[in-house]
């Protein structure tokens, strides 16, 4: 009579421990591929932001003849803030209830948030930057809703000091800084909502001048990017819809000044140039470059592979 024996089959446990090892490394190298793979979905998204808010600036301006100022204030009350680019071009993004609501025409814009000025507008939003997880309110702007994309008002360098032309008339105590370090962009504070900026005054060429791009907020600790916010200025020197680029350190794409373009997307940040292109510009360009893209008459020759 002959037995069969029976063989336990399963694993050892120098076996499962490799398994387990091989696992891990499967594991740990497949994450980065993800998270790229999510980031480069985001940048896409935020690409789209841009392209869309450049494209609503556009049927703006063949409706009124010019682009909005950065925001509109008042000579009556020159101290006070004013709606910006952002609350200005609403109907065009299929926001007309809101821009309905807050009456640009009547109103101007409050310091203190309300119902509409706290309105999450999520084509102003970048999806990369998730604010450390703190809303879409920006506390280091009065608590209005927060904007990643802010204007490009020129730059902020001395040596534009003689450059005056792209200014109205003012007799307000900033007059005097702004002139000074602010030239040659495309967005500014007006006291009418047509801006004297017109596509045929970029004379440096669409293709090579920004238009929109992007900031993102480092959250409430003060320091850092800080981000934007699509209503205007809640109250003069506070145009948090405008920014101007700068060949420092600090105040680079993505340098650490909170006066600067920046995001959170690896290596560089996404600008809408003022023919409704969008570019990713990598944190490491030239300065001069840098700030040559911010001018609309600077008669700088820029190479188109920047």
């Amino acid at each position: 009579m002959v037995r069969c024996l029976k063989t336990k089959t399963g694993f050892t446990l120098v076996e499962l421990l490799v398994v387990i090892a091989i696992i891990g490394v499967l594991v740990s190298l497949l994450l980065p591929a993800v998270q790229s793979a999510r980031e480069s979905a985001r940048r896409m998204s935020c690409g789209n932001n841009l392209k869309q808010l450049g494209l609503a600036l556009h049927v703006y301006h063949d409706m009124v003849q010019s682009l909005p100022p950065g925001y509109v204030w008042s000579a009556d009350d020159p101290l006070v803030g004013g709606w910006g680019w952002g609350a200005l071009i609403l109907p065009q993004i299929e926001q007309s209830a809101l821009y309905d609501a807050i009456n640009t025409n009547v109103n101007r814009m409050p310091m203190n948030p309300t119902d509409e000025t706290r309105m999450i507008l999520n084509g102003f939003l970048c999806p990369s930057d998730d604010s450390a997880g703190m809303g879409n309110l920006n506390s280091r702007r009065n608590g209005h809703a927060k904007s990643n994309y802010l204007g490009n008002m020129g730059v902020a360098n001395s040596i534009n000091t003689a450059h005056h032309d792209i200014f109205p008339a003012r007799t307000t105590p900033q007059d005097a800084q702004a002139k000074k370090f602010y030239a040659k962009g495309i967005f500014f504070s007006s006291q009418s909502p047509n801006n004297p900026t017109r596509l045929r005054d970029v004379v440096d060429g669409t293709t090579n001048t920004f238009l929109l791009g992007e900031r993102n907020w480092s959250g409430s600790s003060g320091s850092g990017p800080a981000g934007g916010i699509w209503a205007g200025a809640y109250e003069a020197n506070k145009a948090a819809g405008v920014v101007a680029a700068c060949n420092a350190t600090d105040r680079m794409l993505n340098g650490i000044d909170n006066f600067a373009f920046a995001s959170t997307h690896p290596g560089g940040g996404q600008f809408s140039m003022v023919d409704g292109s969008t570019r990713f510009i990598s944190e490491n360009i030239d300065g001069n470059i840098y700030e040559a893209l911010a001018t609309r008459k600077g008669q700088e020759v820029i190479s188109s592979g920047f």
